[in-house]
């Protein structure tokens, strides 16, 4: 259902928010400091040009300090930039599409395409007496709303501790279904 999607991608999406914030603020200090650079070079070029300072080793070793760290701040800022996630947030018209697809996919789709229509959003099921969980990523599902591709360079999508620090259900939802009798 469309709400129930909404639901398990509204934490995702606020954390996602979060990020691009602390990107910006992080983007805008970059860039304050590559012109805070840039200007201090200018300042001591032209001092020299008129006259007013020598070039001396103390001078060079400044003006070489100065290119060293501008050059660090521009490589932060395009490292930022390349990583910086530019993915579109889910609408909820992508969301009603994105579930009227799924359903008609799992009604009217053969073995494998339903299959393969699950496999894309849910990780693991897990049964027990009296609930059955369906436990998936929430950056998967939300690439599959909004048609991104969600695969990681490099990391298997089904290796599910491969990074043992990191909180291994921070990016996942579980469906819990009660068993009637």
């Amino acid at each position: 259902a469309p709400e129930r999607v909404t639901e398990i991608l509204s934490g995702l999406m606020a954390k996602r928010a979060n990020e691009d914030t602390e990107v910006a603020t992080r983007r805008a200090a970059l860039e304050r400091e590559i012109t805070d650079k840039d200007s201090r070079l200018k300042r001591l070029y032209a001092a020299i040009e008129e006259g007013v300072a020598e070039l001396d080793a103390d001078l060079k070793g400044r003006i070489q300090a100065q290119k060293s760290e501008r050059d660090v701040a521009r490589e932060a800022l395009s490292r930022l930039q390349a990583r910086s996630t530019t993915s579109t947030a889910p609408t909820p018209e992508m969301v009603e599409a994105f579930s009227i697809a799924m359903r008609q996919k799992l009604a009217n789709g053969d073995t494998q395409a339903r299959k393969a229509w699950l496999a894309s959003v849910i990780g693991s099921i897990e049964v027990d007496d009296h609930k059955v969980r369906i436990i998936g990523s929430q950056v998967a599902l939300a690439a599959a709303v909004t048609s991104e591709s969600s695969a990681p360079a490099g990391v298997s999508s089904f290796v599910r501790k491969w990074r043992a620090s990191q909180n291994e259900r921070a990016n996942s939802y579980t469906i819990e279904i009660q068993a009637r009798y």
